[in-house]
């Protein structure tokens, strides 16, 4: 999904200037009386809410917030680096356990490391590990 400033065409350091005059020339080349389109009444929804939210310094703070917020949910922070030697291998399920620190183990497969996989979530927990090792 876009966010406002895409749905714009302006940089999300620009001016208010700026986002003013985008919206303008985006609202008269998305209008549904130029455009007999439905795909254009969406474009026209779509440049309207991205003004409302972008106009004004306090509403676009807010959205600005709020755009941090969603970049750092999807990063993957890594809370530690382990040697794949210091982990122990379950020969039955041909995969490789390291203990948590909440209790619980992270788990990686054989094939999973062969697909080149390195990050391996807690099944218990958010915290990440990478795995280091020398592919053969």
């Amino acid at each position: 999904m876009a966010t406002h400033y895409e749905v714009l065409g302006v940089a999300s350091n620009c001016s208010q200037a700026e986002i003013k005059q985008a919206y303008h020339a985006a609202i008269l080349a998305s209008h549904p009386d130029k455009q007999r389109s439905s795909d254009m009444t969406s474009q026209f929804q779509d440049v309207h809410a991205a003004y409302q939210a972008l106009r004004q310094v306090d509403t676009r703070r807010a959205y600005d917030l709020l755009l941090q917020e969603n970049k750092l949910k999807q990063e993957v922070r890594i809370s530690d680096e382990i040697d794949l030697d210091d982990m122990t291998y379950i020969e039955n399920e041909e995969t490789y356990s390291y203990s948590c620190r909440c209790g619980d183990s992270y788990n990686i497969t054989v094939d999973e490391l062969e697909e080149g996989m390195d990050v391996v979530p807690c099944d218990g927990c958010s915290l990440n590990i990478r795995v280091v090792y020398r592919q053969q």
